[in-house]
């Protein structure tokens, strides 16, 4: 090996210098001081960069089509839970926390979102927030936001005099509380700044109720093969979450209502068992709330606006329909909102996909989903390649934190692969949002339950592994074709492709493939300046599954060219001793960017 003369990397400069990464919650959080303009910045912004603005109830990254509840269902669960609000502090035994839960397709989100609306029209919303793990940014998905945003939520309150105020003197007081645990920036965020209001003013004016959605749907971190570690991670995730709920509930500080929708999952279910009964309402989704003559007055309703915008009779479908649909849908709401997105497919005729819906159903009763699968099912073997589709989706999901244009060209192996995979799919995964823009949504959960559960979904069952194996093998295939196989005619969206790629590849290597040198030349110059962390971590990445005694032959090809460009490169780059090698053949050390110096190879 050259000697540590030649400088590999000196004094590198990297882009996590002055940020802290929270791995737990996907956020980075500035931990410098931060100007603006030659001033501070201020605590407003401060709490603005720590806000998940599309975790709103009425926010636009939710749309006009976020899941609300037909104007003339749901009405015997809606005016429970109004009332509860209302007039919840009459009740014999006094509760301010509320559990909305039921199965998967409930209809829960639609429910709490028709609650927020009716809420705000009424001047009773405090906050809300709605997770979301298929759909929006990585901010809808963590832990660390939901806190702050409510803190946002409550300091836009006209009708609170002085919390503004509060809420800003204390990040002014401490601008680090956005890394601390979620108890402490529940009392130095909201319960504080509550206490510190005039106790003589009259309430009657303020917001009531705090809606928090789809917690189920909270997780450690999606971007993670989704193991034991990871699922113990969401079962601590859902149990802080629940326990400062359960304390901001009860604190006298605190005058409002809280409600948390959820489906019944172990570590949610559990922590609500521990509590006693009595300190909280429950509402469950199950056969009292008489879903089945909801479902079918929504069914008929929305069959109804399918043939008006498409110009048909008005029985263009038998009058027994909606019945049948609500019969198959098990209480589900899911099944028939993505049935009558099918229906509605422009390519085809509204009487022609509702007859394969009602072929696709199925008369197995013991399985809960059956009806679900069939339709699930059906939809997807309408794709040219339904298998290929299935692994798409999958994909798509799995790696949530590239971004949506990143994704269809990373996975097309020629150009509108895309739209000829998904097009009919489009009841399932939506391609455009309200904007007009490309983007990638799931309407339902449900569907990739569906597609990892091999119970249900069979042959077109994707295990995580399947998924991780398609991720590598596209990431070759771009690598050993210079870019994307897809024409890109805008330079500056290749480019931009061509560098999220090449930064990113480290984590997708095939380790059994045959690699050459100029692919990993062709890597190295695709590089942005300043990016030499990429280069440490492919360095370690590339050797992580060499035994001591011997490299596999992709290790062999990679580091060697690595060594090489860096001796061609004019960037005071350092190469690894002698002693720095052998120590790295016998006790492989993982690179961590945020504590590069603990790297004995080039830094």
């Amino acid at each position: 090996m050259p000697s540590s003369h030649n400088h590999f990397l000196q004094e590198a400069t990297f882009n996590t210098i002055g940020r802290d990464y929270n791995y737990n919650d996907h956020r980075t959080t500035h931990v410098s001081n931060i100007y603006y303009g030659g001033s501070a910045k201020l605590p407003l912004d401060r709490l603005e960069e720590n806000v998940s603005n599309g975790a709103a109830h009425d926010s636009a990254e939710r749309g006009a089509d976020a899941p609300k509840c037909h104007p003339d269902t749901r009405k015997a669960v809606q005016e429970d839970i109004l009332s509860w609000i209302e007039r919840g502090h009459q009740d014999t035994i006094p509760t301010t926390l509320m559990w909305l839960s039921g199965p998967a397709g409930s209809g829960k989100t639609a429910i709490a979102g028709s609650i927020c609306d009716e809420c705000l029209t009424r001047g009773w919303l405090a906050a809300s927030f709605f997770f979301s793990a298929i759909s929006g940014g990585p901010d809808r998905r963590a832990k660390g936001y939901l806190i702050p945003t409510i803190a946002y939520h409550l300091l836009r309150q006209k009708s609170i005099p002085g919390l503004r105020r509060a809420i800003l003197a204390a990040i002014e007081d401490d601008p680090s509380v956005f890394m601390s645990r979620l108890d402490t920036q529940l009392d130095t965020l909201i319960l504080e700044p509550l206490r510190q209001l005039d106790l003589t003013v009259n309430r009657s004016a303020w917001p009531k109720v705090i809606v928090i959605d789809g917690l189920d749907e909270c997780g450690a971190d999606t971007t993670k093969k989704r193991d034991v570690e990871h699922e113990r991670r969401r079962f601590d995730d859902h149990q802080e979450i629940l326990a400062v709920l359960r304390r901001a509930s009860s604190d006298p500080a605190c005058p409002f209502r809280i409600i948390i929708s959820s489906r019944p999952e172990p570590a949610i279910r559990g922590c609500f068992a521990s509590i006693p009964s009595h300190s909280f309402k429950q509402v469950f989704l199950d056969d009292k709330y008489d879903p089945e003559a909801d479902i079918e007055v929504f069914a008929r309703a929305s069959l109804s606006k399918v043939g008006r915008d498409r110009g048909l009779q008005d029985d263009w479908f038998a009058d027994d329909v909606p019945k049948i649909l609500a019969q198959g849908a098990s209480g589900q709401f899911v099944y028939v909102s993505t049935a009558l997105r099918f229906v509605q497919d422009p390519i085809r005729p509204p009487y022609e996909q509702l007859q394969r819906i009602l072929q696709w159903r199925s008369f197995n009763d013991s399985k809960p989903f059956a009806t679900l699968d069939a339709l699930y099912t059906g939809i997807l073997e309408t794709s040219p390649n339904p298998s290929l589709s299935a692994k798409w989706i999958r994909t798509i999901d799995y790696f949530q934190m590239n971004h949506d244009w990143y994704k269809k060209r990373l996975l097309e192996a020629c150009p509108g692969e895309t739209e000829y995979l998904l097009e009919s799919l489009r009841s399932l995964v939506g391609l455009i949002t309200s904007e007009g823009t490309f983007a990638f949504h799931f309407y339902h959960k449900s569907l990739l339950d569906f597609l990892g559960d091999p119970s249900r979904s069979a042959s077109l069952h994707v295990s995580d592994e399947e998924v991780t194996r398609f991720h590598m093998d596209r990431h070759y295939l771009v690598l050993k074709n210079k870019g994307t196989q897809g024409q890109i005619t805008d330079p500056s969206i290749d480019n931009r492709f061509r560098n999220h790629f090449c930064d990113s590849l480290y984590l997708f290597l095939d380790h059994h493939r045959g690699y050459e040198e100029n692919d990993v030349s062709w890597w190295f110059g695709q590089l942005r300046y300043g990016q030499e962390s990429d280069v440490l971590a492919m360095y370690c990445a590339i050797h992580s599954t060499c035994h001591w005694y011997r490299c596999l032959p992709a290790c062999k090809v990679w580091r060697k060219a690595i060594l090489k460009c860096c001796k061609t490169e004019s960037r005071l780059w350092r190469l690894p001793t002698r002693m720095e090698a052998l120590q790295d053949r016998w006790k492989q050390i993982p690179y961590n960017p945020n504590h590069r110096n603990t790297y004995p190879l080039p830094h």
